[in-house]
């Protein structure tokens, strides 16, 4: 997790000197897709491990509040300030087209390398992703051991 969160910063610090604020006045698209829907349910629908975690707190409703309070907050503030630094670097067009992409991430480094001509960018987005990957199937490998 601690690398996880290290290449993140390293991606923001790398990419935020080259925002434009120009960009943040550009209108963009004000409807919502159905894939942006799936990502959002997904990333904070955790309402069926509430059970599970009401028995691990033994009942502290205050726990229980300040634990998905956090646990929501901190990933909601990575994706705004994420999507802030992608939306202030990128034009309209080149956001129109990622979002029709079919692989968003390499579209998205390929965008990103062109404007930046960084070195660490791709290493950085590589890194990142395969630990997100990594951690993603240790999930689902230690569901199917315990179940």
């Amino acid at each position: 997790m601690g690398s996880k969160i290290l290449l993140y910063l390293l991606l923001v610090l790398i990419i935020v000197p080259h925002i434009d604020a120009n960009q943040y006045s550009v209108s963009l698209s004000k409807t919502i897709s159905v894939d942006t829907v799936m990502v959002m349910l997904t990333s904070f629908g955790f309402a069926i491990i509430v059970p599970s975690l009401r028995d691990y707190f033994k009942s502290d409703i205050r726990k229980l509040r300040l634990v998905i309070l956090v646990g929501s907050v901190i990933p909601l503030l990575f994706y705004v300030v994420w999507i802030g630094i992608i939306q202030g670097v990128l034009t309209s067009e080149e956001l129109n087209f990622l979002a029709n992409a079919k692989n968003t991430i390499t579209v998205l480094t390929d965008l990103l390398q062109t404007k930046l001509h960084n070195g660490w960018l791709i290493t950085c987005i590589r890194g990142f992703t395969s630990i997100c990957a990594a951690t993603s199937f240790w999930v689902w490998l230690f569901a199917c051991v315990t179940s």
